[in-house]
């Protein structure tokens, strides 16, 4: 919807407001067949669409429908409820206006604003808890899907005049039956008067202010996109125009042609933001205390990310493999945060707000631990595929994979040095020793033994010595091989 039409309804739904009549023309004679209105029931329950805007219209136009407006208003927010495409919304506006301008506040307004406000409403704690996690998880995700829409409808539907605040609905007597589904209570007020928030920052409060697990971040996220210039005054950034939001948040840029510039090259009123600057301000700081507290997840998220992709690498470096579990694990969490960070970014730019360093926080986790076995994370999560993986290059690579076959260079009796023993010690086994003979024996062989200890300790200490002056020359691996070699060889 171009602004410009935007601005032509406010003019009018704030007249209907006002409690000005005649605002949508209607026919002379009404039709008042049961068919007919049953029909138009029926569809704006399920056909609202761009296409068929002219007929919703027309038959506003034509049709009594006043003996229906319970079912017109519960109808209305069904359909509302199922919209998603701009031009859905765009359609599901024009046609609320329409009513609203037709029956007034009193009879159509104020109940169908219960409903969205209803629909908005954030589910009871104690309800959620009761559930299964696997039944909880999923109504999270429902009711994420459906207020992803009704949140953006609800928003346009207030830039155009249509709701105002919390202070101006009613409950229908039976409107609801059927149509609110598994959502908490409207939490209306009963101060009528000047000073209520406005709707849309109504229903951003309640939907933020308890969100400790930041689930309704995506919310915002639409909410941002879609009304960071009309309602916050803030360019999308690296936009030459404005965008138009879908469904799964992303964006597609369509400048606007239609609005003019003055002499100076500035845009016109038509391209004002639809906020003051004071109401601009309520917003912005709404989204900071949200934001505050979406960067604490952040770094916190991270660090056990970090923590986690460590012990990974270690035990990778240890036992050679990581659990799937684990890995598994470890990949949901990683995707998670990027999720949780790009949501976040979309907030920081729209409030001008800094995101938190991450990579100090990374680098500052790395130096604190120089134990053994600690190893670049990253490089390891991509080692899975192709590449070095954890190590520098593929020298180094080969040179902890490709073990030497010391077969070929070490004397067999070294490499059998344990099955010797334990055969020499079988055939001890079953001999009569004469106790005198044995006492001698061990008498005489501790003797020989302190002193061939004393010439080892001194030839031993000779040969660690000069093995320690040859590491500084330890430059490649064939060195390394052979130094190994000659320590096994030396029986040190």
């Amino acid at each position: 919807m171009d602004r410009a039409r935007k601005r032509e309804l406010r003019a009018l739904n704030d007249k209907a407001w006002d409690g000005e009549k005649d605002l949508f023309p209607v026919g002379k004679t009404l039709d008042s067949s049961l068919k007919k209105n049953t029909a138009f029931i029926k569809r704006l329950r399920t056909a609202i669409t761009a296409a068929t805007l002219s007929t919703f219209l027309q038959e506003i136009r034509t049709l009594s429908l006043h003996k229906y407006l319970s079912e017109i208003i519960s109808a209305c927010y069904e359909g509302l409820c199922r919209l998603k495409s701009p031009g859905e919304i765009e359609a599901g506006v024009e046609i609320v206006s329409a009513l609203h301008q037709r029956f007034g506040p009193s009879e159509f307004t104020e109940y169908i604003a219960w409903l969205l406000g209803k629909g908005m409403a954030t589910p009871d704690k104690s309800i959620l808890k009761a559930l299964a996690p696997e039944a909880r998880e999923k109504e999270e995700k429902e009711r994420i899907t459906r207020q992803r829409a009704l949140l953006r409808v609800v928003t346009e539907l207030w830039l155009v005049g249509v709701v105002r605040t919390l202070d101006d609905v009613s409950r229908p007597d039976d409107a609801t039956k059927g149509a609110a589904g598994k959502v908490a209570e409207l939490k209306t007020r009963t101060n009528k008067g000047a000073g209520a928030d406005p709707f849309p920052l109504e229903v951003l409060k309640d939907l933020l202010g308890y969100d400790r697990e930041h689930a309704n971040l995506p919310l915002l996220v639409i909410f941002v996109k879609s009304f960071s210039w009309d309602i916050l005054g803030v360019k999308p950034t690296g936009a030459d125009g404005r965008k138009t939001v879908e469904e799964d948040g992303t964006t597609e840029g369509n400048e606007d042609t239609n609005d003019e510039k003055d002499e100076s090259g500035m845009s016109s009123g038509s391209d004002q933001p639809f906020t003051e600057p004071e109401m601009r301000e309520r917003f912005r700081s709404v989204l900071k205390k949200y934001f505050d507290d979406v960067k604490g997840h952040i770094t916190r998220d991270q660090k056990s990310i970090q923590s986690q992709a460590r012990r990974n690498a270690e035990a990778y470096v240890k036992s050679g493999e990581v659990f799937e579990d684990r890995q598994a694990n470890y990949e949901k969490q990683v995707k998670a945060q990027e999720r949780l960070v790009s949501n976040a970014q979309v907030i920081a730019d729209a409030i001008g707000a800094e995101m938190p360093d991450l990579k100090d926080s990374d680098d500052s986790l790395g130096a604190s631990n120089g134990s053994i076995g600690l190893v670049k994370t990253g490089d390891y999560l991509r080692s899975m595929g192709d590449g070095a993986g954890i190590w520098e290059d593929e020298d180094e690579r080969r040179f902890y994979e490709n073990l030497v076959d010391l077969k070929g260079k070490v004397p067999p009796i070294l490499l059998e040095d344990g099955k010797k023993k334990k055969t020499d010690t079988d055939e001890q086994v079953g001999k009569k020793i004469d106790p005198a003979e044995a006492a001698e024996t061990a008498k005489s062989a501790d003797s020989a033994d302190d002193q061939s200890t004393a010439i080892a300790n001194r030839t031993i200490g000779a040969q660690v010595d000069a093995l320690l002056a040859r590491l500084p020359e330890l430059t490649n691996k064939d060195v390394v091989d052979q130094t190994a070699i000659d320590f096994l060889l030396s029986q040190l």
